[in-house]
């Protein structure tokens, strides 16, 4: 299968695990509906139907003491003092020196209608592989081996069931942001016999998505 391969470097990324309190861990590979927002950056928001598989590699997790001003009604109170904001302290877990790898078949033209950004808005990002107009593609061949790093089916023997969002959208009605989740395994390293990528020396497992939809590509 001939696909298109989307290679992303940022020195950091943080990929917000919910419901974490002020330890806001991250998740060492971005959930789907991630890959889904950058995707539709680069290409256009209405992207649908298509195929997509990633892997990531990253040096370290780290962790930064940082303070966050949140915003306030602006009321004065005991919290605020007057002012619109509040402050508070948060340890945040980032992954250093970041590899992301994408690999889909749309052929839309690039747009990136947004600075590319991995997970924080000031965690800037660089497509590497951009050249003369156009994406590398590579040929997934059929051979047995192993993958690293990436979200498998339930389907796969090793890995951690794990429920992920596979698409998240905004909804003004709640003012809130609303999302669709699937069960799948977390698996950071995995057999697989289909879809190896030679030049990268793994497997990559890929997903049909659609409407938030997901199934595995055989």
């Amino acid at each position: 299968m001939k696909l298109r391969k989307i290679i992303i470097k940022g020195k950091l990324a943080h990929f917000k695990i919910p419901l974490q309190g002020k330890l806001q861990r991250t998740y060492n590979i971005p959930p789907i509906s991630t890959i889904i927002g950058i995707l539709q950056n680069i290409f256009n928001k209405d992207i649908n139907d298509f195929i997509v598989g990633f892997t990531i590699k990253y040096k370290n997790i780290e962790k930064e003491f940082t303070k966050i001003y949140k915003e306030v009604d602006g009321r004065e109170n005991k919290y605020t003092c007057g002012r619109r904001f509040k402050e508070d302290n948060y340890i945040i877990e980032n992954l250093t020196d970041v590899e992301l790898i994408i690999y889909t078949d749309i052929k839309d033209n690039i747009e990136l209608n947004d600075v590319l950004v991995l997970g924080k808005t000031n965690y800037l990002a660089t497509i590497t592989n951009y050249k003369d107009g156009k994406f590398e593609e590579v040929k997934l061949v059929e051979k047995k081996g192993n993958g690293y790093n990436q979200w498998t089916s339930l389907n796969v023997k090793s890995g951690m069931p794990v429920r992920i969002n596979t698409i998240t959208w905004f909804d003004s009605l709640k003012c809130a942001y609303d999302f669709k989740t699937e069960l799948v395994k977390r698996n950071n390293e995995f057999e697989y016999d289909k879809f190896y990528d030679e030049e990268e020396g793994q497997n990559i497992f890929l997903w049909k998505w659609k409407d938030g939809e997901i199934n595995e590509v055989r």
